[in-house]
């Protein structure tokens, strides 16, 4: 294998891999990048086995492949000066020789047979999607995703089909979160498919580039592929049956308030200093046109913040968990946000203006 590459090209194309690549594995061939000459293309592959990742670039150079350490490929090629790199494969130690005009590193390397075989699909049928309204609907419902490793069917984002959208849903029992967004004639999700946690940040950090305005995404059980410019991701999914989220939505509300979004948050984050450290309990108190916030502490104090609402009027005194709200209003857009309540044992609905989606937060007890 021999390759004459631009530093800056090898950089792009080894930085999206390196989140997916486990700093501490137990299996140690999921810390090495597969490198493979194909006709005019280098092509990088690596896997934790869940999700598995190939990008190429063009070169010029001779077929062959190599299997080192991806940080520490990663970590040289970031620090060579600008300009042109050579790649070559080297009998001894399976080693890749890297060299500039000043410096030569040589790397230990593996059996490139030992590297997992990259999950391919037969005929996979492709639709597209709007990067920038995937990455919108990705970060409105991926926070709401549990942590609770036994509750595995709500460790990923459901992603299903209503009429002519593509519904995003995440809950972790205490928050909802669903975003939609146009979806695709040539899309069949009968009944939704479960997209792991690590699987969606993959897809974040990818279209984060911006070096395309839209994604190919192919489902076929028990994995997912997203292309992306000159990357294939493959996920495989979360097997399972997601629950009945569409009992948690309420049907109605009695009221309905508009507040801008920034004073709110800038309000909860000075209340919550003084509500308690573990259930972040804050009284949300409507008084007609205002809003008054208020936490204490039995140690520290308390607090009291007033917010004027832009529009609506509601007499009404529920309690929320801080950072829900918190996490919630981070990860909505727009100026201001409508917020819709009934009682204070009901759920409190918080979303943007003219938006398809919106969070949902259980309330406290008084």
């Amino acid at each position: 294998m021999q390759a004459r590459i631009d530093k800056d090209k090898l950089l792009n194309l080894l930085l999206p891999s390196q989140s997916l690549v486990e700093k501490r594995n137990l299996i140690p061939i999921l810390s090495k990048a597969l490198l493979k000459v194909e006709g005019k293309h280098l092509k990088i592959f690596v896997t934790d086995q869940e999700n598995s990742l190939q990008g190429q670039v063009e070169v010029t150079g001779k077929p062959g492949e190599a299997c080192v350490d991806s940080r520490t490929f990663f970590e040289i090629i970031k620090e060579l000066p600008e300009g042109e790199i050579s790649l070559e494969k080297v009998e001894k130690k399976e080693g890749l020789r890297i060299k500039t005009p000043s410096s030569v590193f040589n790397m230990v390397g593996v059996s490139p047979s030992d590297f997992p075989v990259f999950p391919e699909m037969k005929n996979p049928s492709f639709f597209s999607l709007e990067a920038s309204s995937l990455a919108s609907a990705i970060d409105q419902t991926l926070y709401c995703v549990s942590t609770d490793e036994t509750r595995y069917h709500l460790n990923g984002v459901f992603f299903e089909k209503k009429g002519k959208y593509i519904r995003f849903v995440a809950t972790d029992g205490h928050r909802l979160s669903y975003s939609e967004i146009d979806g695709s004639e040539k899309l069949e999700l009968s009944e939704g498919i479960i997209v792991p946690r690590k699987g969606l940040h993959e897809i974040q950090r990818l279209i984060s580039t911006e070096e395309d305005s839209t994604v190919s995404i192919a489902l076929s059980p028990p994995r997912v592929l997203v292309r992306y410019s000159s990357f294939l991701l493959s996920i495989r999914l979360i097997e399972g049956q997601y629950p009945n989220y569409q009992r948690l939505l309420p049907k109605s509300s009695k009221v309905q308030i508009e507040i801008n979004r920034e004073a709110l948050i800038q309000a909860l984050k000075r209340v919550s200093i003084l509500s308690s450290l573990q259930s972040k309990n804050v009284k949300f108190q409507w008084e007609k046109e205002k809003l008054i916030l208020t936490a204490s502490h039995p140690d520290f104090g308390d607090a009291k913040e007033e917010i004027p609402l832009v529009q609506g009027s509601s007499s009404l005194s529920i309690r929320f968990n801080a950072k829900y709200v918190l996490d919630c209003l981070l990860h909505t857009s727009g100026e201001n946000v409508i917020w819709e309540m009934t009682d204070p044992s009901s759920p409190g609905v918080v979303r943007a203006k003219k938006t398809r989606g919106a969070s949902i937060i259980m309330p406290m007890k008084l």
